[in-house]
């Protein structure tokens, strides 16, 4: 999935769920406020955990590109 649906799908699944739920128990917005705030936390998350995959893989190919220069300069 892209980064835009790794935000949006829990934030959008949140409130839809919530909405059906308070529908259901007729519980006026509690359900659809804390399952968007849950939905938030999610997506962020999602967020920050694919900008660490994207560092962690650019910091690897940075260390391989290094080690191909010395392997160079040592020829």
């Amino acid at each position: 999935m892209s980064l835009g649906w790794d935000l949006a799908v829990p934030i959008f699944g949140g409130v839809l769920l919530g909405y059906q739920l308070d529908r259901w128990l007729a519980t006026g917005y509690m359900f659809t406020l804390g399952l968007l705030i849950l939905g938030i936390g999610v997506g962020y998350y999602n967020v920050a955990r694919f900008i660490r995959r994207v560092d962690r893989r650019s910091a690897e190919e940075a260390t391989q590109e290094q080690e191909q220069e010395g392997e160079q300069v040592n020829e």
